[in-house]
Protein backbone atom coordinates (compact mmCIF):
# COMPACT_ATOMS: atom_id res chain seq x y z
CA UNK A 1 0.00 0.00 0.00
CA UNK A 2 1.29 3.50 -1.03
CA UNK A 3 1.76 5.64 2.29
CA UNK A 4 -0.49 8.58 2.75
CA UNK A 5 0.46 11.94 2.31
CA UNK A 6 -0.44 14.91 3.80
CA UNK A 7 0.49 18.76 3.93
CA UNK A 8 1.13 20.48 7.18
CA UNK A 9 0.16 24.27 7.55
CA UNK A 10 3.68 25.67 7.21
CA UNK A 11 4.11 23.90 3.60
CA UNK A 12 6.10 20.68 4.51
CA UNK A 13 5.07 17.44 2.77
CA UNK A 14 4.41 14.78 5.72
CA UNK A 15 4.83 11.17 4.46
CA UNK A 16 4.02 8.83 6.89
CA UNK A 17 4.30 5.18 5.89
CA UNK A 18 1.71 2.93 6.33
CA UNK A 19 3.68 -0.34 7.39
CA UNK A 20 6.95 0.66 8.79
CA UNK A 21 5.75 3.36 11.15
CA UNK A 22 8.06 5.74 10.63
CA UNK A 23 7.42 9.35 9.36
CA UNK A 24 9.44 11.49 6.67
CA UNK A 25 9.40 15.26 6.52
CA UNK A 26 10.40 17.14 4.02
CA UNK A 27 10.10 20.72 3.76
CA UNK A 28 10.28 23.06 0.54
CA UNK A 29 11.47 26.80 0.34
CA UNK A 30 9.86 28.64 -2.27
CA UNK A 31 12.57 31.73 -3.59
CA UNK A 32 10.85 35.18 -5.06
CA UNK A 33 12.76 36.66 -7.16
CA UNK A 34 12.98 40.39 -6.81
CA UNK A 35 10.73 42.16 -8.49
CA UNK A 36 12.24 45.23 -10.88
CA UNK A 37 10.09 47.68 -12.24
CA UNK A 38 10.80 47.59 -16.30
CA UNK A 39 11.93 51.48 -16.45
CA UNK A 40 14.12 50.96 -13.29
CA UNK A 41 17.66 51.41 -13.36
CA UNK A 42 19.58 49.31 -10.86
CA UNK A 43 23.20 48.91 -9.59
CA UNK A 44 24.02 45.76 -7.77
CA UNK A 45 20.37 44.84 -7.62
CA UNK A 46 19.38 48.28 -6.01
CA UNK A 47 17.50 50.84 -7.06
CA UNK A 48 19.40 54.09 -8.25
CA UNK A 49 16.84 55.76 -10.51
CA UNK A 50 14.37 55.33 -13.35
CA UNK A 51 14.07 56.42 -16.96
CA UNK A 52 11.42 57.24 -19.83
CA UNK A 53 11.51 56.07 -23.49
CA UNK A 54 14.05 53.66 -23.35
CA UNK A 55 15.71 53.27 -27.30
CA UNK A 56 17.87 50.33 -27.26
CA UNK A 57 19.90 50.33 -30.45
CA UNK A 58 21.54 47.05 -30.63
CA UNK A 59 23.67 47.98 -34.46
CA UNK A 60 25.60 50.27 -31.62
CA UNK A 61 25.14 49.07 -28.55
CA UNK A 62 23.93 51.82 -27.55
CA UNK A 63 20.65 52.71 -25.08
CA UNK A 64 19.66 56.24 -25.00
CA UNK A 65 16.64 57.78 -22.78
CA UNK A 66 14.92 60.57 -23.34
CA UNK A 67 14.58 61.10 -19.94
CA UNK A 68 16.81 59.51 -17.24
CA UNK A 69 16.08 60.82 -13.26
CA UNK A 70 18.74 59.37 -10.53
CA UNK A 71 17.34 58.84 -6.82
CA UNK A 72 20.74 57.84 -5.65
CA UNK A 73 24.24 57.76 -6.21
CA UNK A 74 25.56 55.18 -8.06
CA UNK A 75 28.93 53.68 -8.21
CA UNK A 76 30.88 55.05 -11.06
CA UNK A 77 33.32 52.18 -11.82
CA UNK A 78 30.47 49.86 -11.19
CA UNK A 79 27.67 48.96 -14.72
CA UNK A 80 23.87 50.37 -14.54
CA UNK A 81 21.41 47.44 -14.78
CA UNK A 82 18.09 47.81 -16.92
CA UNK A 83 16.43 45.31 -17.66
CA UNK A 84 18.51 42.83 -18.41
CA UNK A 85 21.46 45.14 -19.93
CA UNK A 86 24.62 45.90 -18.09
CA UNK A 87 25.37 49.69 -19.23
CA UNK A 88 28.22 52.34 -19.15
CA UNK A 89 26.91 55.69 -18.70
CA UNK A 90 29.34 58.71 -18.72
CA UNK A 91 26.97 60.95 -17.75
CA UNK A 92 25.93 60.21 -14.06
CA UNK A 93 26.08 62.39 -11.00
CA UNK A 94 28.86 62.53 -8.85
CA UNK A 95 28.66 63.80 -5.10
CA UNK A 96 30.92 66.50 -3.81
CA UNK A 97 32.82 65.44 -1.35
CA UNK A 98 32.25 66.00 2.40
CA UNK A 99 28.15 65.91 1.75
CA UNK A 100 25.24 64.12 2.57
CA UNK A 101 22.04 63.45 0.94
CA UNK A 102 19.29 62.97 2.79
CA UNK A 103 16.68 62.64 -0.85
CA UNK A 104 18.28 63.14 -4.12
CA UNK A 105 16.22 63.54 -7.45
CA UNK A 106 18.87 64.23 -10.31
CA UNK A 107 16.92 64.27 -14.10
CA UNK A 108 19.27 63.96 -17.23
CA UNK A 109 17.46 64.67 -20.83
CA UNK A 110 18.75 62.64 -23.86
CA UNK A 111 21.02 60.32 -21.87
CA UNK A 112 22.79 57.85 -24.35
CA UNK A 113 24.70 54.80 -22.72
CA UNK A 114 27.08 52.16 -23.84
CA UNK A 115 25.42 48.27 -23.73
CA UNK A 116 28.79 46.55 -21.91
CA UNK A 117 27.13 43.19 -21.31
CA UNK A 118 23.99 41.10 -19.90
CA UNK A 119 23.05 40.41 -16.73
Amino acid sequence: MAPDRTIDNRGGIYNEGSNSGTQTVSNTTNVHPTVREPDGLYQQGNKVGHVQDPFIDSGTMRVVFKVLVFTAYPKPNEPLEFRELLLQCDAIPKPEPDTVVGNLSIMNVRIACRIVGRR
